[in-house]
């Protein structure tokens, strides 16, 4: 994580950010005319041609011609590395020209409108994450984009825009099925903020479907996680069951991680077959999936609701902040309450069988000071579990009889 830091400012609310100089990702940039002026008259001042120059410093002609914006034919943006190469020979600080910088690209043309106005240095908030975390449900990844999929892609281009500033309403595409009904929209992610995250994290673009991404967000601060989390259900989520459902094992296992990370009380990571489709053809599938309980999704709703005030209405569960918001409003948190602590004493009795083999009603009630009527019920679901026997009126044991 060298060269980038984590920031923590206090203003109306606590806001977390790591903040990336323009000189950490690789892209394509075009700094404000001004600055360019100034380039040229300090190549001619110090070096008398930009030929010279270009041998010096092993920039190409062009390129520097088009960073100076003195060749028509060019847009003037110029790889990242090579401005600073640029300005580094040139004996400019380099803080003070990532402020220059008006235009972001990902390609030398900024295809498909991808051309953001962006200033550096840049603040990386949780919502990045969250962004490029939607990949791991519904995204695909190719060599040069990180493209997700779904019935509507409004609420993660809303999501982009707020994050970054395009030239031109960023653009989604339809796919279609073979008989031309309507399959998904696509929209592709600015890649850009793709490589501010595998920066921070230091991964390679490969590594986002997989185990690797949720492992090393683990060490991040908590409204990270909690944004992390909130692309998963919102791509892999049943609001009615309260679960998480994917088909890797091994991504399961490390959203477990990240669940237990933020101490959201979970049930236990299981396992169904399915019968599903691809390409017209049916298999069989293991399916893994991960129920949030009552109060853990209650505490999650609560955590998102903070991450609303302090980043904007994109950090919300988009089309499911309603569904989750009521199914936390039917709960009778009162009933947990009370059905937990009965859980809780119960594992209690079990183990003191498990230890002593025969304990008595009488010395139960005494030692966890509690009615006999609630104790009595304690252990006729016990002996209806056959976690215990009743040997006589009063007295238990752990152990069946022969």
């Amino acid at each position: 994580m060298s060269g980038i830091n984590l920031y923590i400012t206090y203003l109306q609310y606590i806001y977390i950010m790591f903040i990336i100089h323009a000189w950490e990702i690789d892209g394509f940039v075009k700094v404000s005319s001004g600055f360019t002026e100034y380039i040229y008259e300090l190549i001619i001042s110090k070096f008398v041609s930009v030929n010279k120059f270009s041998k010096i410093c092993g920039i190409n002609r062009k390129a520097i011609e088009g960073v100076c914006q003195r060749n028509k034919n060019h847009k003037g943006f110029i790889k990242t590395f090579r401005l600073f190469r640029l300005t580094d020979y040139l004996k400019i600080n380099r803080k003070y020209v990532e402020k220059q910088i008006e235009f972001y690209a990902d390609s030398k043309t900024g295809g498909y409108n991808r051309i953001y106005k962006i200033n550096f240095p840049l603040i990386v908030t949780p919502l990045v994450f969250r962004l490029v975390a939607h990949v791991i449900g519904d995204g695909t990844i190719s060599s040069g984009s990180l493209r997700y999929s779904q019935q509507s892609t409004k609420y993660i281009r809303r999501l982009s825009e707020n994050i970054v500033k395009p030239i031109n309403r960023l653009p989604k595409s339809t796919v279609f099925n073979k008989d031309k009904s309507f399959k998904e929209e696509q929209f592709t992610i600015p890649m850009f903020l793709g490589k501010c995250v595998f920066s921070i994290l230091k991964i390679n673009k490969n590594q986002i479907k997989s185990k690797q991404f949720i492992e090393k967000c683990l060490k991040l601060p908590k409204d990270f996680r909690v944004q992390i989390l909130a692309a998963i259900i919102v791509d892999e989520g049943s609001i009615e069951g309260k679960t998480i459902r994917m088909k890797d094992k091994k991504i399961m296992d490390a959203i477990c991680k990240l669940i237990d990370s933020l101490e959201y009380k979970r049930g236990k990571l299981t396992s169904t077959s399915r019968i599903l489709t691809y390409k017209e053809k049916f298999y069989e599938a293991k399916l893994y999936t991960i129920q949030l309980w009552a109060e853990g999704l209650r505490d999650f709703l609560n955590d998102i609701n903070s991450c609303i005030r302090r980043y904007g209405h994109s950090a919300s569960l988009w089309n499911k902040q309603k569904a989750i918001k009521n199914k936390v409003n039917d709960h009778d948190y009162e009933y947990i309450k009370n059905f937990n602590k009965f859980q809780q004493l119960r594992e209690q009795v079990i183990d003191i069988l498990k230890t002593r083999k025969i304990i008595t009603l009488k010395d139960m009630i005494e030692k966890f000071n509690i009615n006999r009527d609630r104790m009595e019920y304690l252990f006729k679901t016990l002996v209806k579990q056959k976690m215990a026997i009743r040997i006589a009126r009063g007295v238990y044991s752990y152990e069946r009889k022969k």
